[in-house]
């Protein structure tokens, strides 16, 4: 798995952030059942991370419209830690950005 320290790094930042300094926005909770369609629509700035740090390009993938995140990330070898972390990574994500 190619990993963009710069990427991951940036992101880290700003959760933090978001942490010391504002309420979280009411959100829908990613999962691994989460469509990735889905996940697109609601909340692209996600979509552009997993591109970025897991080298996800789903978002313009034929299968976006059915497969599931869990799916998804076995197929990119994000597995176990891996992936519990960046649905952990996802999550604080969206409850910064609210549904968009």
């Amino acid at each position: 798995m190619v990993r963009n320290k710069y990427c991951k790094n940036k992101i880290h930042s700003r959760i933090k952030r978001q942490n010391r300094t504002s309420k979280s926005k009411n959100f829908t909770k990613i999962k691994k059942n989460t469509i990735i369609s889905e996940l697109a629509e609601k909340y692209p700035e996600i979509v552009n991370f997993l591109a970025c740090e897991y080298n996800f390009h789903c978002a313009g993938c034929s299968f976006a419209k059915f497969e599931e995140l869990g799916n998804a990330a076995k197929v990119h070898g994000v597995e176990g830690k891996d992936f519990e972390e960046m649905l952990v990574i996802i999550n604080e994500m969206a409850k910064e950005h609210g549904n968009l």
